[in-house]
């Protein structure tokens, strides 16, 4: 009977400190939840409002005069390749899809669109047994037609594989469209139509990639709905599609 008192006794001790250390745990997550967001808000505030600015500035010229080139494409029934590293072959992929479907319209010639970076035993390959500097010029050479369309992507515009690309591209002759920032780079001289998005920020050059993949994407739909065999419109479209 006496042991049994004893615990009696000690258990009020045991529950209090597990009591307090609860509570001092709770208080502790509660302070960290209310500090932290503040400062994470702000940063993310200043990054869209970076990439608002970088989008107010990127010209507009150069997405009309892509439009008009799918449109081209799609009326001579030429192919439209693209290709990319990284994040800008995620964007080429999804372009290509967008290209393929989205801007499909009933009645209207089909963007025969592909990208480059999707066949992946042809890219690992071309890769393992050359070098990866040739893993999209040698797909190049293999599919691309004089007339054709190829879109190259390149944040920095100094890819290595991208410029070899380019470059078989416009010996086979090939119409060339990059789509860079950072000043353009060693890409920018080497295309007929050049998008050189206003920043030396990686994030919002992909960022403002892939709006440029939906606003010409949009421009392409609109134009067709009203005016199919006509591009002078193209810039407004383009404008509209972006705001």
């Amino acid at each position: 009977m006496r042991r049994v008192a004893t615990r009696a006794r000690r258990a009020p001790a045991v529950h209090a400190t597990a009591t307090a250390t609860a509570t001092a745990t709770a208080t502790a997550t509660a302070t960290a939840t209310a500090t932290q967001p503040a400062s994470t808000l702000d940063d993310i505030s200043d990054y869209l409002a970076r990439l608002s600015d970088v989008l107010a500035r990127m010209p507009r010229e150069p997405l009309a005069q892509l439009t008009d080139l799918l449109l081209a494409a799609a009326r001579d029934d030429r192919a439209i390749y693209i290709l990319g590293n990284g994040g800008s072959a995620a964007t080429a992929s999804h372009f290509a899809c967008d290209l393929a479907k989205t801007a499909n319209m009933p009645g209207h010639p089909r963007l025969r669109a592909l990208a480059f970076t999707d066949n992946v035993p042809l890219l690992t390959a071309w890769g393992n047994d050359a070098s990866y500097e040739v893993v999209f010029a040698e797909q190049v050479r293999t599919f691309t037609r004089a007339g054709d369309l190829v879109i190259a992507i390149s944040a920095s515009g100094n890819s290595p594989n991208v410029l070899a690309a380019v470059r078989a591209a416009r010996e086979l002759g090939a119409r060339v469209v990059g789509v860079t920032g950072f000043g353009g780079g060693a890409l920018r001289a080497l295309c007929d139509v050049c998008l050189v998005v206003p920043s030396h920020e990686y994030g919002p050059v992909e960022d403002a990639h892939m709006i440029l993949v939906h606003a010409v994407t949009a421009a392409i739909r609109v134009a067709r709905a009203t005016q199919p065999a006509a591009s002078v419109a193209a810039g407004e479209l383009v404008e509209a599609a972006i705001h």
